[in-house]
C-alpha cells in the first residue's frame, strides 16, 4: 500500500513542479494512536512567481511569494484507509466514534496570521469543521512532527504551551494569531486548565 502512496506523492509533486518549484520533500514519520496508524509525509514548494517579480511588490505582499509547507496524511483506520493533503502541519489525530478528527495548525495559507484548522476524516474525505463544533473532550496535542516543543512548568506539571494555546482559541473562540507570541501567566494556564476539565467532564 505505502508503495501506491508513494506513486501518488511522486505524481502529485511532479504536478506541481509543472508551476511550483519544489524545494524539498521529507522522509515520512509514521505514528500509532491507538487503532490508528498514520504516516506523515511534508514537502515544501515556493509558487511559480519569478523572485524578480517578488523583489519588487511592497513588504506586506511578499508573504504571497513566500513557500508554502503541505502535510500529506496516510491514515489507517482498522483497515479503512484514507489520504488527505492540508496545509501546515497536523497536531492531534483521534478517533471519535466512526470517523477521524484531526487538528491543524495551519500557519501557511497566510503567514501572518496562522489559525488552528479542525477537521473530520470519513472514509477518505476530508471536512473541515467550525471551530466551535469540534468536540472539546479532543482538544488536545498529541503530534510533535516538524516542531520544536515549548512548555512552561506550572504546579509541578510540564504543560505544551500549543496546546494551552489551543484550549485558549477553543475557550474563547478566538484565533490562533490573536494569542501567539504574548505572554501567559501560571495564573492563565491554570484557569485555562480548569475551564477545559469543567467543559470535558460535562461532556463525558
Amino acid at each position: 500500500m505505502i508503495k501506491y502512496i508513494m506513486l501518488i506523492i511522486f505524481i502529485t509533486l511532479s504536478m506541481s513542479a509543472c508551476t511550483n518549484r519544489i524545494i524539498y520533500k521529507a522522509l515520512s514519520t509514521e505514528i500509532e494512536i491507538g487503532n490508528l496508524n498514520v504516516k506523515l509525509f511534508q514537502h515544501k514548494f515556493s509558487p511559480k512567481y519569478d523572485s524578480l517579480l517578488a523583489a519588487h511588490v511592497s513588504k506586506t505582499d511578499k508573504r504571497l511569494f513566500y513557500q508554502r509547507n503541505s502535510s500529506i496524511i496516510y491514515i489507517n483506520d482498522s483497515g479503512v484507509e484514507s489520504l488527505v493533503t492540508v496545509l501546515g502541519l497536523p497536531v492531534s489525530i483521534n478517533k471519535f466514534k466512526k470517523k477521524v478528527l484531526m487538528i491543524v495548525l495551519d500557519d501557511q495559507t497566510d503567514l501572518m496570521r496562522p489559525v488552528f484548522r479542525f477537521y473530520s476524516v470519513d472514509g477518505g474525505t476530508l471536512t473541515e469543521l467550525d471551530m466551535n463544533n469540534y468536540p472539546i473532550e479532543y482538544a488536545n496535542i498529541n503530534i510533535y512532527f516538524g516542531r520544536s516543543i515549548i512548555e512552561k512548568r506550572v504546579n509541578e506539571k510540564n504543560y505544551d504551551l500549543l496546546e494551552i494555546r489551543l484550549l485558549q482559541c477553543l475557550l474563547s473562540g478566538n484565533e490562533y494569531y490573536q494569542f501567539a507570541g504574548r505572554p501567559i501567566s501560571e495564573l492563565q494556564i491554570v484557569q485555562i486548565i480548569e475551564k477545559f476539565d469543567s467543559l470535558k467532564n460535562k461532556s463525558e
